[in-house]
């Protein structure tokens, strides 16, 4: 597998967003730092993109919000709003009665930018 990055572009709050393309074999992925957005997807000999997407981040922060979109980091309900990750609990914010659904008050981390610094558990540690 090989894989560059390039810069994409910058948000409307002056943040940097970056693109990381990723090729193994016939397949070629772009991802974006602005919540791990799948921007592009193509396999060799097919002459159209397999996702939508778009070239301008402009696009991503309004119309194209969810487009691309990696679900997490919860794509269901968690019972009490925590987990247990690595032998930690994790509390996060209820939205749902005393449950978590669907990653919490602000629903996604589609526009989360990520600093590629390791994953992002989202909560606290309960204490």
């Amino acid at each position: 597998m090989t894989s560059d990055i390039r810069r994409f572009g910058t948000t409307a709050t002056g943040q940097t967003v970056e693109a990381i393309t990723l090729r193994a074999g016939e397949l070629t992925a772009r991802v974006l730092t602005f919540g791990a957005t799948l921007q592009d997807l193509r396999l060799a000999g097919t002459p159209w993109p397999l996702v939508l997407g778009s070239d301008l981040l402009s696009a991503y922060e309004q119309r194209l919000h969810w487009c691309g979109a990696v679900v997490g980091p919860v794509a269901n309900r968690l019972w009490r709003a925590q987990v247990t990750l690595d032998g930690r609990l994790w509390q996060a914010q209820p939205n749902d009665g005393a449950n978590l659904l669907h990653s919490g008050a602000e629903g996604d981390f589609a526009a989360h930018l990520d600093d590629r610094g390791g994953p992002r558990r989202g909560g606290d540690p309960a204490s």
